[in-house]
């Protein structure tokens, strides 16, 4: 495994003697695809383990290099037919390329994992499962998972829904474990760097979120009327714009929080005019920003985004001037 990830350009320092691993995410896109339209092979000997993650995480990854993973005849004769399976019906490209449904698995990268619907098997291995999990947060739409049969070593499937919670990731699921919900991407959250650099000025790029995604929330930027460049698999916006948006504001006051009365509160601390309404509210600025009355803006709660956004504050001092 840890062969592999760094064959993918995964930054990976491995202490044997501490049995400690430390791994720099990529976001999404692995630094391998910096030159796209390879074909990149890998030979995992008898890792089944490594062979099942690795074929969901790289159909999730953003780019458009096509792999190949394989491995010594044994592996050629262990299945893995049950996640190609599932992966298609998320709108992967992928195949078992000797028709037996064990690898060679083949996967052509289109920008990322679509999304969708899945009906897989747990009856094999519960790897397929805690494989699909890992990868459906970084999907372009929500994901939807029915096991139509009976979920074997279950432990290792809650196991692994922990591990994504300590990561930020949320998965609902029913108390059985035989369906599960995991919302697409997150790619939302760019929405708050897009929408710094459209109204402040500057640049902002979002890799993992181009025109293959359908993360419409990003397309915010060009109704305010910011320059918006998109790729395949990434968006960039520079401000100032031109106009602002009327943003749909009915599903505010359906949030964790009440979030128009937050938004308009908020406002008018910082000296804002606010009209609220059941479903719209009109901000007006002061027309002269008094930096006496307002030198600095202190979060008393920084931990109130950790629900939807863990690392916001991280991001936002990478992106700002300060």
């Amino acid at each position: 495994m840890l062969v592999a990830l760094k064959k993918l350009g995964v930054n990976v320092e491995h202490d044997n003697d501490e049995k400690r691993a430390v791994v720099k995410g990529c976001r999404g896109r692995f630094p391998v695809e910096d030159m796209e339209g390879q074909e990149i092979w890998f030979f995992l000997g008898n890792a089944g383990t490594a062979i099942r993650l690795l074929t969901a995480v790289i159909a999730s990854a953003s780019g458009s290099s096509s792999y190949i993973l394989d491995g010594i005849p044994r592996m050629r004769e262990r299945s893995i037919g049950d996640l190609v399976t599932g992966l298609k019906q998320l709108g992967v490209d992928i195949d078992c390329t000797l028709g037996t449904n064990c690898p060679p698995v083949y996967i052509n990268g289109k920008g990322g994992l679509p999304g969708g619907k899945m009906k897989l098997s747990g009856s094999i291995s519960s790897l397929y499962l805690s494989a699909s999990l890992m990868a459906a947060h970084l999907a372009h739409q929500d994901v939807e998972i029915e096991i139509i049969d009976r979920l074997i070593s279950s432990p290792y499937v809650e196991m692994t829904i922990k591990v994504m919670e300590r990561f930020g990731v949320t998965v609902e699921h029913t108390n059985n474990l035989d369906r599960f919900f995991i919302r697409g991407g997150q790619k939302y959250n760019a929405s708050y760097f897009l929408a710094g650099a459209a109204v402040r000025g500057g640049t902002v790029t979002v890799e993992g979120c181009g025109t293959s995604s359908l993360q419409g929330d990003v397309k915010f930027a060009e109704m305010m009327g910011a320059k918006v460049t998109w790729t395949e698999t990434s968006v960039t916006v520079t401000g100032p714009p031109k106009k602002f948006i009327e943003e749909e504001t009915l599903a505010w006051r359906v949030k964790e929080t009440e979030r128009m009365i937050a938004i308009c509160t908020e406002l008018r601390k910082l000296g804002a005019m606010v009209e609220e309404g059941p479903d719209y509210c009109v901000i007006t600025p002061p027309e002269k920003l008094n930096v006496t009355v307002i030198d600095t803006v202190t979060s008393k709660d920084p931990g109130c985004t950790r629900k939807t956004f863990p690392e916001y504050f991280k991001i936002l001092k990478r992106v700002t001037k300060h």
